[in-house]
């Protein structure tokens, strides 16, 4: 199959979910014998194409790096507009809204491709997510962009689309009650990670000795929830004398954090270790006695949690969202009510007074990644609905 993915962000605009699932995903699907071009914004280097693990990617240079612009439409489909008489695709991709302007434009119908779209979040959680934080200026704004995408944009290219893929359960039956998808349009495949890479293994000379662990990675900001761990840790101390909190990752909320931090008395209990490049990722998690993911967006699970769970770590991790799909509490993680602090401090004891309890949750975490949220099974089961995708658009006459 010769599939065209629209896609805004890759590993050189930023580290993240969206960026770690396309990679992963259209390296795997070239290795089985796919031809795969990603179509993507402006690098920032100002390469125009590079061809990465057999996969073709292709910057439109005209575009904001990493941001859906209006450049970015009319440059994308431009793009594919060339690509298409070289190469003849049977079909594209969209990651989230990438292909947006491709299905505006009625791209799909003059060269009859059946499209289909990944969606990785919704702007209806967005919405549900900044109407519970607090308000100011910029949040009002980014709430009202909220409300509009969700009632012209997403609801368009979703209804347009030949199949939607969902990453979570909660996602999916999020989509049945509120877009205008048709349920023979809906298929769920779960976002998935390198088992191999992440795996239960015995930390290097960064151990901590007899230090209590709490890892948290994230980007850092507000709606990631790391201020309630930083919260939680005066208690928690009181009852765990040797803690230490390390929280990997980046973002304008940092400093914020720090003065928290610092205000509470924690900071040196507290670690920020920035940028953890991602192949060093699963060195820390090992080193953890726990993870902690206390979030309180309302959106698809974070891979992290995966990572974790894949390394044999118990997670725990706000009830909210997604994140559910994962976690079965109390058999291969914890959940607790988003920002209750209390039930949070509750659960880290009782891990870190019962060391069996740890290794047997991590166990079943460690079982229920491979065996559910495995990379080989997330690319299994996308060119499976590729196959059905493609066969469907051939009775039709497409």
């Amino acid at each position: 199959m010769k599939i065209c993915m629209f896609v805004r962000s890759l590993p050189p605009h930023a580290v993240g979910g969206l960026e770690y699932h396309t990679q992963k995903l259209t390296e795997g699907l070239a290795r089985c014998g796919q031809e795969i071009s990603i179509i993507t914004t402006a690098h920032p280097e100002g390469k125009e194409y590079e061809k990465v693990n057999g996969v073709d990617i292709y910057y439109c240079p005209k575009s904001k790096p990493g941001r859906y612009s209006f450049n970015w439409w009319k440059e994308s489909v431009k793009t594919f507009e060339t690509l298409h008489q070289q190469k003849n695709f049977d079909l594209v991709h969209s990651q989230s809204a990438g292909a947006y302007y491709f299905l505006r434009r009625g791209l799909n119908k003059k060269y009859n491709l059946p499209v289909v779209v990944t969606l990785h979040g919704t702007s209806l959680n967005e919405i549900r997510t900044k109407l519970k934080i607090p308000f100011d200026l910029r949040s009002k704004i980014s709430l009202l962009k909220n409300i509009y995408t969700y009632l012209f944009w997403d609801r368009f290219y979703l209804r347009a689309a030949d199949m939607v893929i969902a990453t979570s359960d909660q996602q999916l039956e999020l989509i049945k009650k509120f877009y205008p998808v048709k349920a023979e349009n809906l298929s769920l495949v779960y976002n998935g990670i390198d088992t191999d890479l992440f795996r239960p293994e015995k930390t290097s000379d960064i151990k901590k000795g007899d230090e209590f662990i709490i890892l948290a990675v994230a980007r850092l900001k507000k709606e990631k929830g790391i201020q309630n761990i930083i919260r939680a840790l005066p208690e928690l101390l009181k009852k765990i004398s040797r803690v230490k909190l390390l929280i990997i990752g980046e973002g304008e909320y940092q400093p914020e954090l720090q003065r928290l931090a610092e205000k509470l008395s924690v900071a040196d209990r507290v670690s920020f270790l920035g940028f953890v490049p991602y192949n060093q990722l699963p060195e820390y998690y090992n080193l953890a006695d726990i993870f902690v993911n206390p979030t309180i967006r309302e959106n698809g699970y974070d891979l992290t949690i995966i990572s974790a769970m894949a390394c044999g770590k118990p997670a725990v991790c706000s009830r909210i969202g997604s994140v559910p799909t994962v976690i079965t509490d109390g058999v291969d993680g914890f959940l607790y009510p988003k920002n209750n602090l209390s039930l949070l401090r509750e659960i880290i004891i009782k891990l870190r007074e019962n060391p069996q309890l740890r290794d047997s949750v991590g166990k079943n975490a460690r079982n229920k990644a491979v065996g559910k949220f495995s990379v080989t099974g997330m690319i299994q089961k996308t060119i499976a609905v590729y196959e059905k995708v493609l066969r469907r658009a051939k009775k039709n006459g497409l």
